[in-house]
């Protein structure tokens, strides 16, 4: 079932983000605010549901800096706003991205930078512990987190199975406390997450932006090569 998108700071706080709520799977439906393509000098592509000022998206929200993959310089910049309960966030992890860092992003003609869009507390203390880790761990800890969602994002008890994973990346059972109960932190990411809905039009997860479009969905290896080729070639 497809939810409407609450976004506000209270309905996204009131909840701790060491889970006292079921953590369930949201989505929303597709917003269509428009805006032109920043003056970045690179190609804005076709198909997508409008576009937002390039340079503006890739301004990182204050208190959480981009931790980016790639060439910043490169012709194409894709900018990942997901929320880690969900499971279509974690098709495109899991199914495109891979091909995506290999064909494009090692080969320097895709800058990728992920964004955190909590839609529930278990996707807040997920999207917390990632940014807790050594930054070089960073995107190895969304990873693992995407690909083992099922095991935490439905756990009776979440904590545990968060630890349980997270331990992999080095946490202490006091590390791990000590992220999930900081509230600098989480007001950062819940800040991201109303930038990216109020500013660059984001109602649903995963929403990605190729150069300043929005491609709202998760799609296939092949569908985002047909996007991203004409830009680099």
């Amino acid at each position: 079932m497809i939810n409407r998108l609450k976004t506000d700071r209270r309905t996204l706080l009131k909840n701790s983000a060491l889970l006292t709520v079921a953590g369930g799977v949201l989505a929303a439906c597709n917003d269509s605010a428009d805006g032109s393509a920043g003056a970045s000098g690179r190609s804005t592509p076709s198909g997508g549901d409008g576009s937002v000022d390039l340079d503006a998206l890739m301004t990182a929200t204050d208190g959480l800096p981009d931790i980016g993959l790639g060439d910043p310089e490169a012709p194409v910049v894709m900018v990942d706003y997901s929320s880690m309960t969900c499971p279509h966030c974690a098709r495109f992890h899991t199914a495109s991205l891979p091909s995506i860092k290999a064909d494009y992003i090692d080969a320097g003609n895709v800058y990728y930078i992920f964004r955190e869009f909590p839609l529930d507390a278990r996707a807040r203390a997920a999207s917390m512990l990632a940014r807790c880790a050594d930054d070089a761990l960073y995107h190895d800890v969304v990873d693992i987190l995407f690909e083992r969602q099922r095991e935490w994002a439905t756990a009776a008890n979440p904590a545990d199975a968060l630890f349980s994973i997270v331990a992999q990346a080095g946490y202490t059972q006091e590390t791990f406390n000590a992220c999930l109960t900081n509230r600098d932190l989480e007001t950062a990411i819940v800040a991201g997450a109303e930038r990216g809905a109020e500013e660059f039009g984001v109602a649903s997860t995963p929403t990605i932006f190729i150069n300043g479009a929005r491609f709202p969905g998760a799609r296939s290896p092949e569908e985002y090569a047909e996007i991203i080729d004409p830009l680099i070639s």
